[in-house]
């Protein structure tokens, strides 16, 4: 007989059921030996090794708002980032940062902070929003998903797991270990992916190598990337843009009604540098471009006249919707993103019951984008600013046309903004675990020790130094060209944490027949020190200073101003002013602090009801130096209960509550800082000494009844969020009523509710007519608002909360076929989005009467097809996928909302179709 091996991964529950099973056959089969001793049947061997991937009900007995995935269903799904990851999840959405990078996730009406990210436990960067800095960042660094085993998706509070931020969620990434790249019967493994997709050119190369000698094993993993942004529909290149932008015009001719022919316009001057004889023709001081110039009807304009008079309106050209540049463009911002990643595992088993390893990571992510929203050129819509010159030489008649406001430059330059985002995360860690040969007391006990360093660059470059329509990002003021100007500004977030976990794991089994459980119970200890730190600066504005000086003439033809070049210069202004509180402040921002927290899990496991309990307790001490930044210590407790009925093996009922909380956010410490020019008011003062924030906290009640059996299985449930002393910004009026302390406060209290479906189908398992491995599937959500309000009738200045985090109501329907040893497979998926709800985005702003909302710009329903297949062929696999077939017109909310009041970094356009 042939012998086969057969690798099962069993969840723990499973491994309970399996082996009351097998120990059961093993005794009547060793009384039947005894009885017969002939007839001897030889069994195939089955080799059961327990998962080490997450699984729904890895923390909580109900499984209620979970959603898993593993590193092969991530392939399977062809997910290559985070845009990717929650595609065919309704109810998790991206929160975009506007260049290129993201802000976290979006789940039960909450996003940023709110949303908590973990990675094996380690806190990763906190969204720090900048208000009022040109260089905002605001992203988070993004997780390189090729390190990461399996990633449970928590909806609804979750802090008893996930501890401060988990307020409306949380996403827990678990990274690879050397035996997911160890192949079967081997002491090693090798994993190459190259991918490629054409939405945003992105090109994805990883190499994972892995091995085991000795007791030793080691992993591996190098990743690069690189990409552009994502492509608009291609009808949408076809538009055409008009400008009318300024060129001046040279005042050579007066052309005004009742003039004479060729009769001299406006003031005459020669520059003394370029003509030492003072002989030249005299030139015409340039004037600005103007509409409804009123034109002359006798005597007829000279053809020297009728040039100048062709010249007075403003230009007119037409632009593609690649060329064009300025609030109305169609086409998306260039973007220029890289990322590398070095991911390595080290470990030594020093027997069954000991082991030591070490972690390292490296990785960097780079975002290069133009903000191609900034006109390139200039409009009669900037005539309002200061004009001053009006002398050129050369032929370049806008070098006369300087605006003079605080720094200088001239219309001659192209005006162009670009943004630099620089990422880097850096981790060193070390794990201890023990299994004891004799787990009378303990099973296993795991000590990590983490040091973990992110760095979120993040500058601004404005210019005015090339040639118009020429776009040259390293140009810079130099002496030759005069009134040319660079500008920047930097914000450098950096967050670092020591981490140090311990926790206990014990399985117990209690009771008999019916009343028979298993308890899963897990102790958890954590420590924290971490710093924060957001220096802001490098606002500096560099130009070089042009000018002339006239010490002649009268500014007639004939009796012309003789100007003399001023010396020219290089001219650095720093904007910064530490004498003030707000954007112009270039003080470093420093917080520090730690946490701790205690944390108990108790999972029993019956043949009718599962019961869970979790509860926890966390305290946040932050300190800083700065006696405007608050410095306080937080204690809070958070708690999961859940339980699940079972009356039959098909029908389970569950039941989960749970509450979260958020300990205020480094930039909501450090406060909004605009009455900080009144810090020697005695008010002020004492508003300041008595502002206090209270963490934000959250309930969450779920309910859901699960159908499973060969048909597959069918999960639905309903769901109540609760949030309380949600932290917005607001005016309060202090004793002066003539001062107001604008600052972050505890103010928005929000209630939502919604529905969840999940399911999958066997074809086969419903119809055996079906060949084995067609399915179905189908998932659903929807979030309803039931009550929205503000908690202090004393503030003022403050905004209704803006529910813009909520998604629209979404489907997502599947029929597909994996062949039964997943040699290949097809698929098809369906989604359709319904419109998004006006209501969720408007409100009203509590300053006198009136109304805020997101500018009109919601989005339609829309609906696309996906068709995504594999082949399998020994040691290789070939993925592909047609996304939007039907090559559909539509814009997601997800994409959209980043013009509301509550983007990181708001689109201001006027034209939301770029988003398609």
């Amino acid at each position: 007989m042939i012998m086969k091996y057969h690798h099962f991964r069993y969840s723990p529950v499973a491994l309970t059921v399996l082996f009351a099973l097998s120990h059961s056959y093993g005794a009547a089969t060793e009384n039947k030996k005894i009885e017969e001793n002939n007839d001897l049947a030889v069994l195939d061997e089955v080799i059961v090794t327990e998962s080490h991937y997450a699984h729904e009900r890895q923390n909580e007995v109900t499984g209620l708002g979970k959603v898993v995935k593993n590193y092969h269903e991530m392939s399977k799904n062809q997910i290559l980032g985070i845009r990717d990851l929650t595609r065919y999840d309704p109810g998790i959405s991206v929160v975009e940062q506007g260049r290129g990078a993201s802000s976290g996730y979006a789940i039960r009406g909450v996003d940023k902070n709110r949303v908590s990210l973990l990675v094996d436990g380690l806190p990763q960067a906190q969204h720090y929003h900048t208000l009022g800095s040109d260089a905002n960042g605001g992203a988070i660094n993004e997780i390189e998903y090729e390190n990461i085993r399996s990633i449970e998706l928590s909806k609804g509070a979750s802090s008893a797991e996930y501890g401060s931020g988990a307020l409306g969620g949380a996403i827990g990434f678990r990274t690879k270990d050397a035996q997911d790249i160890i192949k079967e019967g081997q002491h090693w493994g090798l994993d190459s992916k190259t991918s490629y997709a054409s939405k945003n050119s992105h090109f994805l190369q990883s190499i994972a190598a892995a091995g085991e000698a000795g007791g030793f094993e080691a992993l591996v993993i190098a990743t690069h990337r690189h990409g552009k942004e994502t492509k608009i529909h291609s009808e949408a290149n076809k538009l055409k843009h008009n400008i009318r932008r300024i060129t001046g015009f040279e005042n050579r001719y007066d052309l005004y009604p009742n003039s004479a022919q060729n009769a001299p316009g406006g003031s005459f001057f020669i520059v003394e540098d370029t003509c030492p004889t003072l002989d030249c023709t005299p030139r015409a001081r340039v004037k600005l471009n103007r509409d409804n110039f009123p034109v002359r009807t006798f005597p007829e304009y000279t053809p020297e006249e009728r040039k100048q008079l062709e010249q007075i309106p403003y230009r007119t050209e037409q632009l593609s919707a690649q060329e064009y540049t300025g609030k109305d463009r169609i086409a998306p911002n260039p973007l220029d993103y890289k990322s590398n990643s070095v991911f390595m595992k080290f470990g030594y088993h020093f027997n069954s019951s000991h082991y030591l390893g070490a972690i390292l990571e490296d990785t960097k992510q780079r975002y290069d984008i133009r903000d191609m929203q900034t006109p390139a050129y200039y409009t009669k819509d900037d005539i309002n600013l200061s004009l001053r010159n009006y002398v050129y030489e050369g032929d370049n008649i806008l070098d006369g046309l300087v605006f003079k406001p605080r720094i200088p430059y001239g219309l001659r330059y192209s005006h162009v903004k670009f943004f630099d985002e620089r990422h880097h995360k850096r981790r060193l860690g070390f794990t201890y675990k023990y299994k004891p040969e004799n787990n009378r007391w303990l099973d296993s006990i795991k000590l990590s020790a983490d040091k973990q360093d992110i760095e979120l660059y993040s500058r601004l470059h404005r210019l005015h130094c090339s040639d118009y329509p020429v776009v040259d990002k390293n140009c810079r003021p130099t002496l030759d060209k005069s009134w040319s100007m660079y500008r920047t500004e930097r914000n450098n977030y950096q967050e670092k944490h020591r981490v140090i976990h311990l926790e206990f794991d014990k399985a117990l089994n209690a009771g008999q027949g019916v009343f028979k459980q298993t308890h899963k119970l897990n102790l958890g200890l954590g420590f924290d020190r971490f710093n924060s730190l957001m220096d802001h600066g490098d606002m500096t504005a560099q130009y070089t200073k042009g000018g002339y000086t006239s010490y002649r003439g009268s500014g007639r033809l004939d009796n012309p101003y003789i100007y003399r070049r001023d010396p020219r210069s290089i001219e650095t202004v720093s904007l910064c002013n530490n004498t003030h509180g707000d954007i112009l402040n270039c003080e470093p921002r420093k917080i520090k602090g730690d946490s701790h927290f205690v944390s108990f899990r108790d999972l029993v496991i019956s043949e009718y009801v599962d019961l869970g309990l979790g509860v926890r307790f966390d305290q946040h001490r932050f300190k800083s130096d700065d006696p405007w930044t608050l410095s306080r210590t937080y204690r809070n407790w958070s708690w999961n209960g859940g339980i699940t009925l079972k009356p039959t093996e098909f029908v389970s009922l569950s039941y989960r509550i749970s509450n979260g909380f958020r300990v205020p956010a480094f930039y909501e410490l450090y406060g909004k800082r605009d009455h900080i020019g009144l810090k020697d008011n005695e008010y002020v003062q004492r508003a300041q000494r008595s502002h206090q924030l209270e963490p934000e906290k959250s309930t969450n009640h779920e309910i859901g009844v699960s159908f499973k059996g060969q048909f597959g299985y069918l999960d639905v449930s309903y769901f109540r969020n609760n949030y309380k002393n949600m932290i917005a910004t607001a005016c309060k009026r202090i004793i002066q009523k003539s001062h107001c302390f604008y600052n972050y406060h505890n103010i928005q209290d929000v209630a939502l509710n919604g529905i969840n479906l999940v399911a999958k189908f066997d074809l086969h398992g419903i119809l055996s007519m079906l060949p084995d491995g067609f399915y179905s599937s189908v998932a659903y959500n929807r979030v309803k608002v039931k009550e929205r309000k503000l908690t202090d009738s004393r503030l003022d200045s403050v905004n209704d909360p803006i529910l813009d985090a909520i998604q629209p109501a979404r489907y997502v329907l599947g029929f597909g076929y994996d062949h039964p040893e997943e040699k290949w497979g097809i698929g098809i998926t369906t989604t359709y989005s319904k419109a998004k709800n006006a209501d969720e985005v408007a409100g009203t702003r509590h300053h006198g009467i009136h109304r805020v909302d997101l500018g009109g710009k919601l989005t339609g329903s829309w609906y696309t097809h996906d068709i995504t297949g594999y082949i399998n062929y020994k040691n290789y696999t070939l993925r592909g996928g047609i996304y939007n077939v039907t090559n559909r017109k539509y814009s997601t909310w997800e994409s959209v909302r980043q013009s509301g009041v509550n983007a990181v970094n708001q689109d201001r356009g006027s034209n939301y179709t770029r988003f398609a």
